[in-house]
């Protein structure tokens, strides 16, 4: 657990303190090697080499699996003419909530965030739609097929019924709709602002 959670610390600290360092998938590899190769080797010193090479299969399946839905959705390109309303950002969120268990949660984003950065490219104020797209798509959207979220992939391959977690359709709905409501607002009163405020502009401009 300690390796796991020091491994998690700096993914979190190292990209800020040693950005330069970051920037090569080469240190990359070598700091995840330094947290994953001594609780490998504790592990096959303590004689659970076949729970090791069981667990290595499955991580297997798993990447397999990401890397198809990403190679995909990758290369698919929407076009569209999104006027980028609140409306139609919410209606774009529902939609990747719903196509993030089919597609993955990756390929999902992957499909998804160009068309909605496109849409919302004139507004100055966009940064919490790509927040709430990570909770609403990147995250909780996957919740109702394996195909969805790596946990859940793990899981069916550890013989949890395919279908069993479309018993969480209800508090799915639930929290993806109290987000898509919250980013709903969120954009409607940054809208509103920025006219009230080019009203107010336009007002303190001398007639000719």
């Amino acid at each position: 657990m300690l390796p796991f959670a020091a491994y998690l610390a700096a993914l979190a600290l190292v990209p800020l303190a040693l950005p330069r360092f970051w920037e090569s998938n080469l240190n990359k590899l070598a700091m995840a090697a330094a947290f994953s190769v001594p609780v490998a080797a504790g592990l096959w010193r303590a004689g659970l080499t076949p729970w090791l090479a069981h667990s290595a299969g499955e991580y297997t399946a798993f990447i397999a699996l990401l890397a198809t839905l990403f190679v995909i959705a990758g290369g698919v390109h929407l076009k569209g003419s999104l006027a980028g309303t609140p409306l139609q950002n919410t209606q774009l969120l529902a939609v990747g909530a719903v196509l993030a268990s089919l597609v993955g949660t990756t390929g999902a984003s992957m499909l998804l965030l160009p068309p909605l950065l496109r849409a919302n490219e004139s507004r100055r104020s966009k940064g919490h739609m790509v927040i709430f797209f990570i909770f609403i798509v990147s995250n909780g959207g996957g919740m109702l097929t394996p195909l969805g979220d790596p946990p859940l992939y793990l899981g069916f391959l550890r013989g949890v019924p395919f279908l069993w977690t479309l018993g969480s359709l209800g508090r799915g709905r639930s929290s993806t709709g109290r987000c898509s409501s919250s980013s709903m607002s969120w954009t409607s009163a940054s809208s509103s602002a920025r006219s009230a405020s080019a009203r107010a502009r336009s007002s303190r401009r001398p007639s000719a």
